[in-house]
């Protein structure tokens, strides 16, 4: 039988801003979402206090998975619900989610457990080893993409149910981008924390060797830089690169939104080990902006035909250059590729949508074993 939106609360447990991240941002969408789709949600926020991880760090994250153990409980006592959410950590936090999936498969919960992380599917981890044992076989995982899903389960050696809910589903939609002939130059940008692992050199030496070979192509970076030294090079470039490279500092809001605006393609050499599913990925897309990447996580499905996506044993600046130089000689195959990043960011919003307003309902008994290509349409896998 299946979960009426009204007739049960939802434990739902996991990290909320502050700080503002790509875990707690989505955490927070999709309780407004499931919210919205008529879910009574009773929310248990587990992140620890602002700073560094220290003791004090530590102590505050377990006080509050007390308190959502202690939500999980009343629930159970009260007999109104049936269904635990919560979010997979990564490293040692992995610790606090084996603690709530234990305890609410204990007390007969069902279980959907949210993975936003490549860092335990890189490489396996034991603490992700006791969750996937801990939450048992009729767990559901909700995972960004049906390739991360069979990476989990190929990583661990284990059949899991798996949903798929796309990043794209929490990302609002932008402006279309202009058209690159009405400008002299074609714009690539970055966003973000501004890092070497996030490709923040990479991306430099692209202008660097664009301005040096006289080709009209400009850089727009913005976000925050994290380390002095990467901001004491950047300092020194200003002389060198002069207006070929804009470095706009952090953007929220509507300079965020300029920022796409302004640019023509998004440029994302990110070596990032924990790499999932970008939002600013799709906040490009959204905005009809296409992505030159390396392969991370699931950029590759996740950027489709709307770009270029390289092996991470890839030469970034020379193979991001080839495909830039095909941008600035044939203006329409850009055209092709804006209009094809914005389709593909309507199509995982869509289906993401639409999973949403029946997360919860269906019942295990429900879920039959399906085929990877049988999953994507079903919305459920049961992945080998």
């Amino acid at each position: 039988m299946a979960l009426h939106h009204a007739s049960a609360k939802i434990a739902f447990i996991g990290q909320f801003p502050p700080p503002i991240n790509g875990l707690t941002f989505i955490t927070s969408r999709l309780e407004l979402a499931l919210k919205q789709a008529g879910y009574d949600i009773l929310a248990r926020n587990t992140t620890g206090k602002l700073g560094s991880r220290n003791l004090l760090f530590h102590l505050s994250r377990l006080l509050h998975t007390l308190r959502a153990l202690l939500t999980i409980g009343s629930l159970r006592l009260s007999g109104k619900s049936q269904v635990c959410y919560l979010t997979a950590d990564g490293g040692l936090g992995l610790t606090y989610s084996i603690l709530i999936a234990a305890w609410a498969r204990l007390l007969g919960f069902r279980l959907f457990i949210h993975h936003h992380s490549y860092s335990y599917i890189v490489r396996p981890r034991t603490l992700m080893t006791c969750l996937l044992a801990v939450s048992g076989s009729e767990a559901v995982h909700i995972c960004l993409c049906s390739e991360m899903a069979q990476d989990l389960a190929n990583c661990y050696g284990r059949n899991i149910r798996s949903l798929t809910i796309s990043n794209a589903t929490f990302v609002d939609p932008g402006k279309s981008a202009s058209p690159f002939s009405t400008r002299r130059d074609l714009v690539i940008g970055l966003i973000g924390n501004l890092t070497p692992d996030k490709g923040l050199y990479e991306f430099i030496e692209i202008v660097r060797i664009a301005k040096a070979r006289r080709l009209p192509i400009r850089g727009v970076l913005a976000g925050p830089i994290v380390r002095d030294s990467d901001r004491i090079v950047l300092q020194s470039l200003k002389d060198e690169l002069g207006e070929h490279l804009d470095y706009r500092g952090p953007v929220y809001h509507a300079e965020k939104a300029r920022f796409f605006e302004n640019i023509d393609v998004f440029v994302f050499p990110t070596t990032y080990l924990n790499e999932a599913q970008p939002t600013v990925i799709f906040e490009a897309l959204a905005n009809s902006v296409p992505i030159i990447s390396f392969d991370r996580g699931c950029i590759r499905n996740q950027v489709g035909n709307a770009g270029c996506v390289f092996r991470g044993d890839a030469n970034f600046v020379v193979e991001a250059l080839l495909a830039l130089d095909v941008y600035c000689g044939d203006p329409a195959v850009l055209a092709m590729h804006q209009h094809a990043a914005r389709a593909r960011y309507e199509v995982d919003r869509r289906a993401g949508n639409v999973q949403i307003a029946q997360l919860f309902d269906a019942t295990p008994s429900q879920v039959r074993p399906l085929s990877m290509c049988e999953s994507q349409e079903a919305g459920y896998d049961t992945a080998r």
